[in-house]
């Protein structure tokens, strides 16, 4: 499927998006500030009747300190959204863990996690907080959280959440809403390549199986336009798409 896209990212457009596209950011002044690495993917989440679809983008990036540039990782294909028993989730922002010089690829420590079968999200993030201490010292000395969102059934059995969570080195993790908790399409991550114009694209009310076809063609587009206007797209193909319904 085709999708017409606004290239307005980092340009002034004062039009209004016509129905059905899909536009970025058009707030130069934005793209001007310094990247960070919570910007470094992109997961599009949806709500929808009969479940939650989220889709994310599957590029590796590092940082040279020297020139003082994020840089992509040629080879690596990151997956960085996965499905458990009761719930799915993905990560986006710190993509490794580091201690004593030895690297550990974020995905790997997720599979090893999933392993032990965690029933819940909650049973997850305590999991995950265990193994970051130990496998990284700046996450043990509070320098950097963990970013992860969640898609689970409401407890009542009628409903969907959607939940952004932020892992720290405390005992406790941080819970987060992101945006709305009511709205049905939302991103996380690379944020400044969708403005709230991205329901135009996705519809309320969409089931899990359409939302599933939708997103791909998305997240196609905005890499796309990545490639095509910034110094540095931090978001790449293949992407994968992962439901719970």
């Amino acid at each position: 499927m085709k999708y017409n896209v606004t290239h307005s990212l980092g340009f002034n457009n004062t039009e209004k998006p016509i129905s059905g596209e899909l536009t970025t950011v058009s707030n130069h002044d934005k793209m001007k500030q310094k990247r960070t690495e919570i910007d470094m993917s992109l997961i599009l989440a949806v709500k929808c009747i009969d479940g939650i679809v989220f889709c994310a983008d599957s590029k590796g990036t590092r940082f040279d300190i020297g020139k003082e540039a994020y840089y992509h990782e040629e080879g690596r294909i990151i997956t960085k959204v996965f499905n458990a028993d009761t719930f799915i989730f993905g990560t986006f922002g710190i993509n490794e863990l580091v201690k004593n010089g030895v690297r550990y690829k974020i995905e790997d420590v997720i599979q090893r996690i999933m392993t032990k079968k965690p029933s819940s999200a909650s049973a997850f993030c305590e999991l995950m907080r265990k193994e970051a201490l130990q496998l990284s010292e700046s996450f043990a000395s509070g320098q950097f959280r963990l970013n992860f969102v969640f898609g689970y059934k409401d407890s009542n059995g009628f409903g969907y959440t959607i939940r952004f969570v932020e892992l720290a080195n405390e005992q406790q993790y941080d819970k987060h809403s992101f945006y709305n908790p009511n709205d049905y399409a939302m991103c996380f991550g690379a944020s400044e390549f969708i403005s709230s114009s991205f329901c135009n694209a996705v519809k309320n009310g969409m089931t899990v199986d359409e939302a599933a076809s939708l997103l791909p063609g998305i997240m196609e587009a905005l890499v796309y336009i990545g490639d095509s206007l910034l110094k540095y797209n931090p978001i790449g193909l293949p992407c994968k798409v992962v439901k719970l319904s």
